[in-house]
């Protein structure tokens, strides 16, 4: 058993989920009806997701060791299959943030203790173009060390997991359902790390 499904599997026994019950919407996520007319005079009805009482903007940071292992993170997701998922951390960037690396260092730094010794854009994609304006912005984080403690909200439980890069490619080949933003981000690292010149 590979380091990263050693990971996951503890973490299904720590955070899986064993119980769901619907309660009223705390308005963190609601969506907003929309009557669009198009330039051909026809008009369609739309939903538009609100996250948090904004676009649900948010950084995703993929983190690299100077020893070349990606650290990742795998929290609790009740709406998938394991109840868990492995990704790379980020989060929403918050109503005062006004650039993308600043939340990207932020997140890192909360969600892992890690600091990056550079930080480097890799673009952007839309989280869902069909009900959201929000985006995704990818960082790549170099030579990072953990530097202290995890700063989690108070509903966050992540572990930190660090694996080498090698692994984590072998573990995408697996028949298993992956979130898509960890998709984009190792196709945005293989991309930017692994291309032939």
């Amino acid at each position: 058993m590979s380091k990263l499904e050693d990971a996951l599997n503890k973490a299904v026994e720590k955070y899986g989920c064993i119980k769901k019950e619907k309660i009223e919407n705390d308005g963190f996520i609601r969506g907003d009806n929309y009557r669009c007319t198009l330039r051909n005079g026809k008009v369609i009805n739309r939903n538009k997701i609100i996250k948090n009482n904004g676009d649900g903007d948010a950084s995703i940071i993929i983190p690299i060791t100077d020893k070349n292992e990606l650290i990742l993170v795998i929290q609790p997701r009740v709406f998938t299959e394991r109840t868990v998922e492995v990704s790379f951390p980020g989060g929403l960037v918050d109503k005062d943030e006004t650039d993308m690396e600043s939340a990207a260092k932020r997140e890192l730094l909360e969600e892992t203790g890690v600091k990056a010794e550079s930080l480097e854009s890799l673009g952007s994609v839309y989280i869902n173009s069909a009900s959201s304006s929000g985006k995704h912005y990818y960082f790549l984080a170099r030579n990072c060390k953990i530097t202290k403690e995890q700063d989690l909200d108070e509903d966050e439980f992540i572990d930190v997991v660090t694996v080498p890069i090698e692994e984590v490619f072998q573990y995408l080949e697996k028949d298993i359902t992956f979130p898509a933003t960890f998709l984009i981000g190792m196709m945005k690292l293989k991309e930017k790390e692994f291309k032939k010149v």
